[in-house]
């Protein structure tokens, strides 16, 4: 085969003797890599990358020149590049997503990214025949390489003391499993990996000839098998004893019996319409949070009515409790509570005799406990831990870091999984950046990409014409509102300061409502005019928070949640005929949101919990009159058609409508599916209904199929704990 790559910097021609390159040193000679003279054990081929990169720093290298290059007498795979390049990149402390090293190019190769230089050995000076010039020479060397001989030795002892596991634990040691071609792994919720108790079985959530499933591969098997039973799966998670796997799916929270490793029928346990992560715990209860602004919720591993364990506190500034982790012994749990962002987030411990809730830790999230006696954590640099009394609830002392470049997301969830055995096993990377592109999909299932670049997308509104989208897209832990171009496909910024959400059309298609706010703080009402002729105006000030749902027919009134401590979220109005003005729609002491207005603006359909679970409603206005109940198994983000005759609303995965008839009151028909949105993206129907516009994950990164499993790494945890 033609080798088309280019050719090696002329700066190495002839042979080079040392390469430097921040804190490394790479003797081509030796074909050794050093950090500040410590030598870093490689194997052969990982080696043979650095090199064949090295020689051509700043170009793009494809995966066949590299694969070509380093296996010339070999058959692999791109999977056998991809291990070299993960085991360098842990190597050098390399983030994937912001490199200092190595980038990947998607779809081209890699490239070495960072300066060098180029150290030439020095050419022998001339001997002058004299034998005891050379002795003296020779007898110089001997001492060097005794020197050097013992500076290695006490290098090498360094670096086994830095890695080796604290005494009383067994060998730490490292995998790295690649996740086959066909299959792609499902980020969209964390953690989409578990580990079970005895750390010798991985779950993992991907997709494969387009149907999402939990996969399970046994740590001493080359295979995973997928889990029957477990379509639409997300955020896995083990029992006790290992004989079954739970997670969400279709708007529940189920189990599946690992009966020979291949699954069966799953058993659904409760309601649950998002994954915010679940416990299962010794004594056959499981605590889980299934909503962005729910608390926890426990239920019998039998299934049954979940009791609800604690509540937000929206007052305080408290958007949801999520991430439980059940402590052994079943009498307490671990779990964050979510505000805004990771900076504001705290993890909590939570008595269950009690009720009692104690803040342990100031910025982290997704909390897990090690048999070391240590409180695991995810926070903005890695994993980080604290020494933890599990008798008494309470952090010993200040945290530390213990591994950097750990995948977690916006929501607070980590990518990764701690058996009670010690072993980890986690994604590489840091926050998450996926970037989603804005499709639009019809209802028989043909999905077309919009000419829009690929960016965090978030929250979606639809102009009543059809003709433009209303949408936040996020930078770090804020977001702002841009406007996009159906067939135009531009895209334009409205906002620039502060963190924004919930965009609402006026029906005239002049205005934008949304809620805004400081990172961290509460949302306050504003809008801003639609083609950016002028500031944000503030109809209503963040405290409490307050979120937009709709305008009138006759763009009069704005239709509004507002989140209190003593009744939760209840429904308002605002009036915008004249002085703003506010007064209630519905204040009960449950949790009501999204209210919609009709296109007649006879009605509002809205969620509520009164039944313990979100469900869709309608309510005549400006009444009075009764209410009645849209959704028959759960239902959130509610929206009608054009014509006022069906709703839509979520549940789960799921994008449900229900045709309505009004005859003095509300008759409905029965739910019907209109597709299958495993991503949960919020959605937006086009004005003929025949069309969705939601988001879809952009292509995935190369560290996205790689998943790290480090058998023992309590040993090491204790040992960098203890530093």
């Amino acid at each position: 085969m033609q080798n088309l790559e280019p050719p090696a910097s002329l700066a190495f021609h002839p042979a080079a003797g040392v390469v430097s390159f921040g804190p490394f040193q790479f003797d081509r000679a030796e074909r050794l890599l050093r950090r500040d003279g410590a030598e870093i054990a490689l194997p052969p081929r990982a080696v043979g990358v650095l090199e064949h990169l090295l020689e051509r720093t700043g170009r793009v290298v494809s995966k066949q020149a590299l694969i070509d290059a380093v296996w010339p007498d070999a058959y692999v795979t791109e999977t056998s590049l991809a291990e070299a390049v993960s085991l360098l990149r842990q190597a050098l402390g390399d983030d994937p997503q912001n490199p200092r090293f190595i980038q990947t190019l998607h779809r081209r190769g890699y490239r070495f990214v960072a300066p060098v230089t180029v150290e030439r050995p020095a050419a022998p000076a001339a001997a002058p025949g004299s034998t005891t010039a050379a002795a003296i020479s020779r007898r110089r060397a001997v001492l060097w390489s005794i020197a050097l001989a013992a500076l290695l030795v006490i290098a090498l002892s360094a670096a086994r003391l830095l890695t080796r596991p604290a005494p009383g634990f067994s060998p730490v040691r490292r995998l790295l499993i690649a996740v086959p071609p066909e299959e792609t792994l499902d980020l969209a919720f964390s953690p989409a990996i578990a580990l079970s108790p005895a750390g010798d079985r991985l779950v993992y959530v991907a997709r494969r000839d387009g149907t999402q499933r939990l996969f399970l591969r046994p740590l001493d098997s080359f295979e995973a098998t997928p889990i029957q039973g477990t379509e639409g799966a997300a955020g896995p998670f083990f029992s006790p004893d290992g004989q079954w796997v739970g997670f969400f799916a279709g708007g529940k929270l189920k189990k599946v019996r690992l009966d020979g490793g291949v699954g069966g029928e799953a058993l659904a346990l409760c309601d649950s319409p998002y994954p915010y992560g679940a416990s299962w715990g010794e004594d056959g209860e499981i605590l889980f949070s299934p909503n962005y602004k729910s608390g926890l919720l426990q239920v019998s591993a039998a299934g049954g009515a979940p009791r609800i364990l604690t509540t937000p506190n929206a007052a305080a500034g408290e958007v949801g409790h999520r991430w439980p982790e059940l402590l052994p012994g079943g009498r307490a749990a671990l779990f964050t509570v979510w505000r805004h962002g990771l900076a504001d987030a705290s993890i909590e411990s939570l008595d269950l005799a009690t009720g009692r809730r104690q803040v342990l830790i100031h910025g982290g999230s997704f909390p897990r406990y090690s048999p070391t006696g240590h409180l695991v954590f995810v926070r903005a640099e890695g994993l980080a831990a604290a020494p933890f009394d599990l008798r008494r609830l309470s952090v010993l002392g200040p945290p530390v870091a213990v591994l950097g470049g750990v995948r977690f997301d916006a929501q607070g969830g980590g990518q990764l999984a701690l058996s009670a055995s010690g072993s980890l096993a986690y994604l590489p990377g840091g926050i998450d950046t996926s970037l989603s592109a804005i499709a639009k999909i019809g209802t028989a299932g043909k999905v077309l990409t919009l000419p829009a670049p690929v960016r965090r997308y978030r929250n979606l509104s639809l102009s009543r014409d059809g003709s433009r989208l209303a949408l936040m897209i996020r930078d770090g832990e804020r977001s702002d509102l841009w406007t996009f171009e159906v067939d135009r496909g531009t895209l334009s910024r409205l906002t620039s300061e502060g963190d924004h959400a919930e965009p609402v059309w006026s029906p005239d298609g002049r205005w934008i409502a949304f809620a805004s706010g400081r990172p961290g703080g509460s949302f306050g009402l504003f809008r801003v005019p639609a083609d950016g002729s002028g500031p944000p105006q503030r109809l209503l000030a963040a405290s409490p928070s307050r979120y937009p749902g709709s305008f009138s027919p006759d763009g009069k009134l704005l239709a509004y949640a507002e989140e209190t401590r003593d009744s939760g979220s209840d429904l308002w109005l605002l009036s915008l005929d004249g002085p703003p003005r506010s007064v209630p729609f519905l204040r009960t002491r449950f949790d009501e949101a999204f209210p919609r207005f009709s296109p007649d603006g006879r009605w509002i359909a809205y969620q509520s919990g009164e039944t313990g679970r979100a469900e869709i409603y309608v309510r005549p206005y400006p009444g009075p009159g009764g209410r009645w109940q849209i959704s028959t198994d759960g239902g959130t983000l509610p929206s009608w058609s054009a014509d006022g005759k069906r709703i839509f609303y979520r549940w789960g995965s799921t994008l449900l409508a229900v045709a309505l008839r009004f005859d003095g009151g509300v008759s409905a028909g029965r739910p019907e599916t209109i597709l299958e949105d495993p991503e949960r993206s919020r959605y937006a129907v086009a004005p003929d209904g025949r069309e969705v516009f939601l988001f879809r994950r952009a292509a995935e990164e190369e560290n996205e199929r790689e998943l790290h499993v480090v058998l023992g790494w309590s040993g090491e945890l204790a040992g960098l704990a203890r530093r």
